[in-house]
């Protein structure tokens, strides 16, 4: 699996990050609290959606909702997910190549498990 990019809106202490990545190994630095780890709960929360924090604490004070895109290829193929938590309702998709994959959470984990059992798969053939 390779990440491509991320977009962040009210998660944490980001209020709109974009974050494109190179091949290869990226660095993220920063001064303490801001934000650098939270970006790597928003790609662990738009992979899984596992967390031990509660909703309303990753919601950025002041706003009511957070969204999170998270573009990764897999075995040439280009997948984004997106997830949204908050007041207006959940929304989780998955898009292949920019066309819609599968649109509900349950659905969405099941086939980011699938991919990631893939990867390892496709990485052993390589």
């Amino acid at each position: 699996m390779i990440i491509k990019e991320i977009n962040i809106k009210n998660f944490r202490s980001h209020k709109n990050t974009s974050i494109s990545f190179n091949k290869g190994i990226t660095t993220i630095i920063g001064e303490n609290g801001s934000g650098k780890s939270s970006i790597f709960e928003a790609m662990n929360y738009a992979l899984y959606t596992k967390t031990n924090i509660k909703k309303e604490e990753l919601i950025k004070r002041g706003t009511n909702h957070f969204l999170i895109e998270l573009t990764f290829e897999i075995g040439g193929d280009e997948y984004k997910v997106v997830r949204r938590r908050g007041k207006g309702g959940n929304v989780d998709k998955l898009y292949k190549n920019g066309n819609p994959n599968t649109e509900n959470s349950s659905e969405v984990n099941n086939r980011i498990k699938e991919l990631y059992e893939y990867a390892k798969e496709y990485k052993l053939r390589e």
